[in-house]
């Protein structure tokens, strides 16, 4: 494969300021066990949640003074036209909003194929661990089982006595070297198979972690979604409560988007200066700041660095770490051969034949099996396999992913300052939206019933002209459920009875005696409790 080259992202994330406590730069090269290093991947990770407390404090001093006004009496009704261009602000802040949601679905989707393809890697590496393991377990079956038993039959027929002793002490020496050289060629045997006794995330975490924040990440979008569906819905209606219930649904979106703009930064950052070198990234994470890799049961080591800085950097393919011991075994199975040979040579005179020499072919037989077990881990133990997988998942973590990260924040960064502004302005929307439309006809600073100085009129002698037809402008203050012809007949028998038929009553109350009066039988209108009450100055 061609050499790894870092992307135009990646280096644009490496070369933000990476700050220390006392704000001064540091070295941006990735180093998870780098205390000055992480540092200033929190510091970086600050900024949106200080942006958001800054943002909730102006919508909250915005919201105060709205308060203060209409307890003031200073909010009013505003115009139909007002209404309209705040519907239509609201309407076109919601389409953008939904835009960059779309964005942030088209990113959570880019990482996961990204991850995806990590994960296939993974399991390729840990397939080629499994292969050079299995052929070790091949061998390791045949110098526990097979071989030792060809050998214990040997021994017993060796015990057998024999006239020469000479011979038979010279057999039971051979014997013993052999067993020895057994002894070393199975030591040998499980070193190497320890070696690759190791898996890259074993148990899947990467893949279930994975599916976790996919699925959440687009029940999450899907959810903001919803969420303008709720804004269209109280354009249309022009309805205070569903204006209120966006306020709370948005500002729920507002906190969320801003944390995933922070969490969203750090990955990104961290990312782009994992990919300005990923080859000396993992060096770095697997061989500098630990010796070895190690299993979690017993602490041994497994991978000596020596062999993980050659998978991963595959500097020399030839250069193989593992020559040196699997060498020592050829060697070792040499020599057991050829102790086997001279055995064979002095048995086949001194002992039956027809018993040693079935022995002596499954012996010879296993030695050809262990020599092309051990020429098969040397040619698939090169590095080329896992070095490409390396080389496949760098590219996907650094192109793909790094892409979908950054449409991920984008689209959060996008739908925080959207939101932001949709909660402003809905907070706007539905303070201004009155309860109950108002019919105004006139100044509405003129009373229900001009009490005060038509009643001076009165006493000057203005008379029943107060409460003539003329006065009927009396019902120009609000619309009463329809009572307005009730209100008017009311008048009407008013001036007919000249003030007498009240001297004594009031309204809506029987004349003393239990005499009813007028066409009402002493029943008068009663008025909407949303009008204004009768008084005595409103009469007399």
């Amino acid at each position: 494969m061609e050499p790894y080259r870092p992307t135009k992202l990646s280096i644009f994330y490496h070369r933000l300021p990476h700050l220390n406590t006392s704000l001064h730069r540091i070295n941006s090269t990735f180093d998870s066990s780098n205390h000055h290093y992480l540092t200033s991947l929190n510091i970086i990770g600050s900024l949106p949640p200080l942006i958001l407390i800054f943002l909730l404090l102006l919508l909250l001093i915005y919201l105060l003074t709205r308060c203060c006004d209409r307890r003031k009496g200073r909010v009013s009704p505003r115009s139909s036209s007002s209404a309209c261009c705040v519907k239509f602000i609201l309407g076109t802040f919601g389409v953008i909003c939904c835009c960059t949601i779309g964005l942030g679905l088209y990113g959570n989707d880019d990482l996961h194929n990204s991850v995806t393809t990590i994960t296939k890697s993974i399991s390729n590496i840990n397939k080629f661990l499994q292969n050079i393991q299995a052929e070790t377990r091949v061998a390791e079956l045949m110098l526990h089982g097979e071989i030792p038993t060809n050998v214990r039959a040997l021994a017993m027929e060796f015990e057998k006595e024999i006239l020469n002793r000479t011979v038979t002490t010279e057999m039971q020496v051979n014997l013993h070297y052999l067993r020895s050289n057994i002894s070393l060629i199975e030591s040998r045997v499980n070193d190497l198979s320890s070696l690759f006794n190791v898996r890259i995330d074993n148990n899947n975490y990467t893949k279930v972690i994975e599916m976790i924040r996919w699925n959440s990440t687009l029940v999450l979008l899907i959810l903001f979604i919803i969420f303008n569906i709720v804004l269209f819905y109280a354009i249309c209606k022009y309805s205070r409560c569903s204006f209120i219930t966006f306020s709370v649904l948005g500002l729920f979106a507002v906190i969320t988007n801003w944390t995933l703009v922070s969490i969203y930064l750090v990955s990104a950052v961290a990312t782009g200066d994992f990919c300005i070198a990923p080859l000396r990234s993992l060096t770095t994470e697997f061989i500098t700041n630990r010796q070895t890799v190690s299993t979690s049961a017993n602490n041994q080591p497994i991978f000596p660095k020596e062999l993980m800085n050659y998978y991963i950097n595959c500097i020399d393919g030839n250069n193989n770490p593992l020559s040196e011991q699997i060498t020592n075994i050829n060697i070792f199975i040499d020599s057991t051969r050829s102790i086997t040979r001279q055995l064979k040579k002095d048995g086949m005179e001194k002992y039956d034949p027809i018993v040693l020499n079935p022995l002596f072919l499954s012996l010879f037989d296993s030695y050809s099996t262990l020599d092309n077990i051990t020429n098969k881990i040397m040619v698939s133990s090169t590095c080329t396999l896992p070095y490409n997988e390396i080389l496949i998942a760098s590219e996907s973590l650094c192109g793909v992913g790094l892409m979908g990260i950054t449409f991920l924040l984008l689209s959060a960064l996008g739908a925080a300052v959207v939101f932001t502004i949709l909660v402003g302005l809905d907070s706007h929307a539905w303070i201004y939206i009155q309860k109950r439309k108002s019919v105004t006809i006139g100044d509405e600073s003129i009373s229900f019933l001009q009490g005060n100085q038509q009643h001076q009129q009165h006493r000057r002698g203005t008379g029943s002209s107060y409460y003539s037809n003329k006065s009927t402008p009396l019902l120009r203050g609000r619309e009463c459920n329809g009572q307005d012809q009730i209100l008017s007949s009311f008048t009407s028998h008013y001036n007919g009875n000249k003030f007498h038929t009240l001297s004594h009553a009031t309204l809506g109350h029987t004349q003393p005696g239990g005499a009813q009066s007028g066409s009402f039988n002493g029943k008068y209108a009663t008025l909407n409790k949303q009008c204004k009450t009768l008084e005595a100055n409103d009469f007399y």
